[in-house]
């Protein structure tokens, strides 16, 4: 018996070894693959770059992180790196597809092997346990997710993946606690509590989308298995925690943090039932998923209901609670969608409560075939699971079934996309930025830059595309025109020029991309960088208005464009071009760039009111292509290949291409813009320096106080408002100080970990103006003054989001970001109180 059971696990072993190296390959073979890819595109690569800069400018106990490299020192998202190796893994000196490929691998054992011992606890076998991690793994993770077109999530942000672990350990140790002896209990106990620290420092706001799951399945482990020795250490526990959560303040945490980001803006909500309306619109959050990945929920599903009344209780409590569980997303968005719960949990997508439970709906999966097996044996008449033939058999499945299946997916379709990680570019711009005000620990700050691109008139917007002038945004900025410009230049250059493109080369940004922009800076940007009417995304904060007074005293320095600029206090310093000579390159110039784009647009004209088959449009397409330029001959082949794609692509493979409307036509446009930009030239990119900006030499002398942020902005904008005289606090200082305020001198500001150093001289009380984002958290040492003697140095808001420092001599300060759970948990709630009393949040 002993050796049939080495024999089997040998066998089980070497079938998960072959189906992990299959994945391995795959991610060596395919790892730059588009949006299935590792790390990909713009939110893997944004979440790479986070993961990395993390252990190079956080600390392992830190909960939020002084971020330098956009918005002025936001905060980077709180995701500590120390506490996730395979994030940690990110900052060794390997190549980008070393370190991505040993990153996947770790998320890849961890969720393989969360899922297998969930699997076991919840009372699958061995084998139906193995069946669960190796569905799991094969649907969701690349580039296998991209054969499935699931939600490419572990792309984006794989580290849901050790997140997952985590919270499958706690449950496991949880369902667990009170069976053993006091000293087993205690450890547990231990386990639980470290388990929710981790958790907690690696995870920080996503627990809140994995407390409703975890939550659920332990009361209904609890409801399995009652027991009044479980029951008492299990209550034990949670009063525990939550006492423990209390007295640190960990509610005040997460509300305060929730209610400072940009997101709180405008989220109050009011209560109006539509309960037919608003389920049938939101049923799509659950059933909205690709249909080949759609019937796993189905089977999910149906494999709870099998556990709740086919199961003779194995499974019952259990699950009803994953029904429960896989209702969380619709029932959520239906109570934010009426009103009924409103404020910052609401500001939680809801996908990502559906998207924590996948592992259980493979589980759940495995529990509905392992049904429909035994039922089939037993109508059939099969031996039974004591044969030497059926427990062979039974191997089958994790050594055939899904190994087998992916090797199919491999070979068949997956190997033939050879996509290679791409680093993004060192272009002469980006390589003079690096130089110029690249940011490194204890460096002096030196300027930040922005991309001014796609505005009115330029060369970018017109070939993106300007809408009708019946549609507002003929003549606004939307997010849309930084989307587009941005996917242009990566094509084009191999660089975005903006966001993690120029964060991975320690270039700081002004503008900023995340949850975490803080709610006085995105309404800045709207009031004082953007003309009425612009369209701003909460989580994007791109320059939409130029307004060099103002960029000037928030310490940019540099401003990336396609548009020739003739402002006072401006200097041209360099032109990036590109090579356009057609049969060299591929490429061909601007104007026959816009021609093209007319062509099209004619063409959609023209069958606005007929169907046309995508031959018939591509031939004239390229019919038209070759009046306005000799050469398109040569490249009739690529410029058919680039429009089939972009049809594809819109539309899908099953599609019926020889009858497209013109809707489908209008599906198709902004994919081919996308997609033709890899073939056409595009403008110069202009690199301009702005004169004398504020890197913490701005030491204004005429303070004024303004405690609305209505009039706050009306001053700012006076032509006669220079940042450099003048300031606009809140704060009541005192007249004799007011009145003797004389320039600093020798001022300078570098950034260490997660702390700001600042240097400066007065000959007597001075007010030097930051361009730091202010924070109450902020906790303001002197470095050349005894901890004893009186504090001469003073933090105060100023501009709404800019610190500046009052102080009297020689200045030596250093101002240490510090808020956390336990830590300084007032501090978020008085910039709230901030933006209350200037009217910027409505009083409750």
């Amino acid at each position: 018996m002993t050796k049939v059971i080495i024999r089997e696990n040998l066998i089980v072993s070497t079938t998960v070894l072959c189906f992990f190296l299959l994945f391995l390959l795959s991610w060596i073979k395919s790892a730059g693959a588009w949006v299935f890819g590792l790390y990909s595109e713009v939110d893997g690569q944004y979440f790479a770059w986070l993961c990395k800069f993390l252990i190079e400018w956080g600390k392992p106990f830190d909960m939020n992180t002084l971020n330098p490299f956009q918005g002025m020192g936001s905060i980077f998202i709180p995701v500590n790196s120390w506490w996730n190796p395979a994030a940690f893994i990110l900052e060794l000196p390997n190549s980008k597809l070393v370190n991505f490929v040993l990153s996947y691998s770790i998320y890849w054992i961890e969720i393989f092997f969360a899922t297998y011992f969930l699997a076991k606890t919840i009372g699958l076998n061995k084998i139906e346990s193995i069946l669960a991690a190796e569905i799991f793994v094969l649907c969701l993770f690349p580039p296998f997710s991209a054969y499935f077109n699931t939600i490419p999530y572990f792309s984006l942000v794989p580290m849901f993946a050790h997140w997952f672990a985590i919270m499958s350990m706690m449950t496991i140790a949880y369902i667990k606690l009170g069976e053993g002896g006091i000293a087993y209990n205690l450890f547990l106990l231990f386990f639980l509590v470290f388990a929710s620290f981790i958790f907690t420092m690696s995870a920080s706001f996503f627990v809140v989308t994995y407390i409703p799951m975890l939550a659920l399945l332990c009361f209904g482990f609890t409801l399995h298995n009652l027991n009044r020795q479980h029951l008492l250490w299990k209550t034990g526990f949670i009063f525990f925690v939550a006492s423990l959560f209390i007295i640190m303040q960990g509610h005040h945490y997460y509300k305060d943090t929730a209610g400072y980001v940009s997101a709180s803006d405008g989220i109050t909500k009011t209560i109006s039932f539509s309960i037919p309306e608003t389920w049938q619109k939101h049923m799509s959050i659950f059933y909205g998923a690709p249909p080949m990945f759609s019937y796993l929920h189905i089977f999910g599903l149906l494999g709870g209901l099998i556990g709740i009344f086919c199961s003779r209780g194995k499974y019952r409590w259990i699950a009803c609670s994953f029904v429960l569980i896989a209702l969380i997303p619709d029932v959520a968005q239906f109570l934010f969608e009426n009103g009924i719960i409103s404020g910052s949990v609401s500001q939680v997508n809801v996908s990502y409560y559906l998207w924590n439970a996948y592992p259980l709906f493979c589980i759940f999966t495995v529990i509905l075939i392992s049904f429909l097996w035994r039922s089939v044996i037993r109508v059939l008449h099969l031996p039974g699971s004591s044969s030497y033939f059926f427990t062979y058999l039974k191997l089958l499945i994790p050594l055939l079934i899904i190994p087998a299946f992916a090797m199919h997916i491999w070979f068949g379709t997956l190997s033939k996309n050879r996509a290679r990680l791409k680093e993004p570019n060192k272009t002469p711009i980006v390589a003079y930025l690096q130089n110029q005000i690249g940011l490194n620990v204890s460096h002096n700050f030196r300027g930040t830059t922005i991309a001014y691109l796609a505005s009115k008139n330029s060369p970018l917007r017109q070939l993106i595309g300007q809408p009708d002038e019946i549609n507002d945004e003929a003549t606004h900025f939307t997010m849309h025109h930084y989307t587009m410009s941005r996917e242009f230049l990566n094509q084009r250059f191999n660089n975005r020029h903006m966001f993690s493109d120029l964060w991975n080369f320690s270039i700081p940004t002004l503008e900023e991309y995340g949850q975490w922009v803080s709610l006085p800076m995105y309404i800045y940007f709207k009031k004082m960088l953007a003309e009425e009417g612009d369209n701003f995304n909460h989580h994007f904060l791109n320059v939409y208005k130029l307004d060099l007074k103002v960029l000037r005293a928030l310490g940019t320095r540099f401003i990336i464009t396609d548009k020739i600029l003739n402002e006072k206090g401006l200097s041209l310093v360099m032109t990036q071009k590109h090579p356009t000579p057609l049969g060299a390159t591929g490429y061909v110039d601007y104007p026959v760039s816009l021609s093209a784009k007319k062509i099209f647009e004619e063409l959609e004209k023209k069958f606005k009111y007929s169907n046309v088959s995508s031959a018939n449009l591509l031939k004239e397409f390229n019919n038209q292509l070759y009046k306005i330029h000799p050469l398109m001959r040569q490249e009739n082949e690529k410029m058919t290949s680039y429009l089939d794609s972009a049809i594809i692509s819109s539309l899908g493979k099953n599609h019926d291409l020889e009858n497209l409307s013109y809707a489908d036509l209008e599906k198709i446009r902004n994919f081919f813009k996308i997609v033709i930009y890899a073939w056409m030239a595009s403008p110069p990119l202009y690199l301009y320096e702005i004169q004398n900006p504020n890197l913490a030499t701005f030491s204004p002398t005429d303070i004024i106080q303004v405690n609305s942020a209505n009039e706050l902005f009306l001053r700012m904008k006076k032509p006669d408002f220079h940042f450099e005289k003048s300031v606009i606090v809140q704060d009541s200082l005192p007249k004799n100080i007011i009145t003797q305020l004389v320039m600093a001198k020798n001022s300078e500001m570098h950034f260490e970990k997660n702390a700001v150093q600042v240097k400066a001289e007065s000959t007597g009380w001075s007010i030097l103006l930051l361009p730091l984002q202010y924070s109450h958290c902020f906790r303001l040492t002197e470095m050349n003054k005894p901890s004893s003697d009186p504090k001469s140095v003073r933090l105060i808001r100023a501009n709404l989001v800019q610190g500046a420092l009052l102080f009297k001599g020689n200045m030596d300060v250093k101002l240490n970001f510090d808020f956390g759970i336990g830590r300084n948990t007032n501090c978020r709630r008085k910039d709230i109180q901030d933006m209350q009393y200037l009217g910027l949040i409505n009083r409750t």
